[in-house]
């Protein structure tokens, strides 16, 4: 469901987390158009909590003293909170609120 993804993605947050959080919305993005296959609403939740665990698993380095926050050497570095996520904001905010947006858009799409 490649427009369902598209649609999904377009809907941004009202506030982001840390600055990193736009790159790695943009990086699961493209990642989950490009693995495009029918997705319906719980596949789609699925495939992004392992896009996002993957992510994390192979290119992130969570920060002592602090688990919350993970930074990323691959995301640009501006500011202070440059490359970096708090899983806190993604885990509550961000991922609920990609499952619904997809949901929504899934439904629209296929008239359900």
């Amino acid at each position: 469901m490649k427009k369902a993804i598209e649609i999904t993605f377009d809907i941004k947050p009202s506030q982001w987390d840390l600055r990193g959080s736009v790159y790695l919305w943009e990086y699961l993005n493209a990642s989950l158009l490009e693995k495009e296959k029918p997705l319906n609403p719980e596949d789609f939740k699925t495939a992004l909590i392992r896009e996002f665990n993957e992510f994390i698993m192979n290119f992130g380095r969570l920060e002592v003293p602090s688990e919350f926050i993970v930074h990323f050497e691959t995301f640009p570095q501006d500011g202070m909170s440059g490359g970096r996520i708090t899983l806190f904001w993604w885990k509550n905010v961000a991922i609920p609120s990609l499952c619904e947006n997809y949901e929504v858009a899934y439904r629209r799409i296929c008239g359900e």
